[in-house]
């Protein structure tokens, strides 16, 4: 069960200028609790708030009852070829 208010509602919200992309990743956690899971990529230039999103969307699943698989980039001093 989510928690009180739609996850769409809270985005809007708390997220100020990412509320639309705040709102859709609020829509498909409302999906996914009813079985139809997704993946979805967040990119883009820095400083447009990609991490604030994540993180919200992250805590917002994790209240939810969802599990929460966090990757980050590896580094990497040579190259793979």
């Amino acid at each position: 069960m989510l928690p009180s208010g739609r996850p769409r509602d809270r985005a809007a919200r708390a997220l100020g200028r990412t509320r639309r992309r705040a709102a859709r990743l609020g829509d498909l956690l409302e999906e996914a609790t009813r079985g139809r899971g997704c993946l979805t990529a967040v990119f883009g230039e820095a400083g447009i708030g990609k991490t604030r999103l994540v993180s919200w969307m992250a805590e917002t699943a994790t209240r939810a009852g969802a599990r929460v698989l966090v990757g980050r980039p590896m580094r990497q001093s040579r190259s793979l070829r």
